[in-house]
């Protein structure tokens, strides 16, 4: 069972980085084309864009620690 559940959260990183390149990538393209890039891109843009006018600056800050203590509590785990 334990083989099982590792290789699903192997593949569940997997698509999670996939979903993080694509949208640091979709960041980049409209950074470059800005008004010429395509709909995707802006969607992708709006979206983040919007997400940070509408979401505390506090809220994001807390999630950024919680990510950064969760990463750090895995690294002492694996030594």
């Amino acid at each position: 069972m334990i083989k099982y559940l590792n290789i699903a959260r192997r593949y569940l990183w997997t698509f999670i980085e996939i979903g993080f390149l694509v949208i640091v990538l979709s960041l980049i393209v409209h950074i470059i084309l800005g008004p010429n890039s395509s709909g995707f891109v802006k969607g992708v843009y709006e979206n983040l864009a919007t997400l940070g006018k509408d979401v505390p600056s506090a809220t994001l800050l807390g999630a950024g620690l919680l990510a950064l203590i969760f990463w750090y509590v895995q690294q002492r785990i694996k030594q």
